[in-house]
């Protein structure tokens, strides 16, 4: 703007364009991040920190993965029947989408972005169905 003046009306309309579509995606956004918040408080811990012998029967909503020292670690969060939120961290379990039931020793709980979760560690008897 210093060098040539002033924008070209293309270049205004541009910005104009640019600015009302990031006011739909920011209201957009809101309404999309209230709606999870309903949800998150909804949820709740399920289990007791040490049991050991935890049943768990859910639905693998994320996974991911990344390597370390030690090899690739997995992440997968699973939603039980209640919608609560199980996070195992270890071997992989199976893509989104898949059914997963398992014996795991519950390790804590803790809440992420708002969300109770329960933490697993030390499946068995693992059975995972599409």
């Amino acid at each position: 703007v210093e060098w040539w003046g002033k924008l070209t009306d293309k270049q205004t309309n541009v910005v104009r364009a640019s600015l009302a579509h990031a006011k739909v995606y920011l209201a957009a956004r809101e309404v999309r991040e209230a709606r999870w918040d309903a949800e998150s408080a909804e949820r709740e811990y399920v289990g007791e920190v040490g049991e050991k012998k935890f049943q768990v029967e859910g639905t693998i909503i994320f996974s991911t993965s990344w390597d370390t020292d030690y090899g690739t670690t997995f992440l997968t969060l699973l939603r039980d029947a209640d919608g609560n939120s199980i996070k195992y961290k270890g071997k992989p379990l199976g893509q989104k989408g898949y059914t997963v039931s398992m014996i795991a020793a519950i390790k804590a709980h803790e809440i992420y972005k708002g969300e109770k979760q329960t933490i697993v560690n030390r499946p068995r008897n693992i059975v995972v169905g599409e």
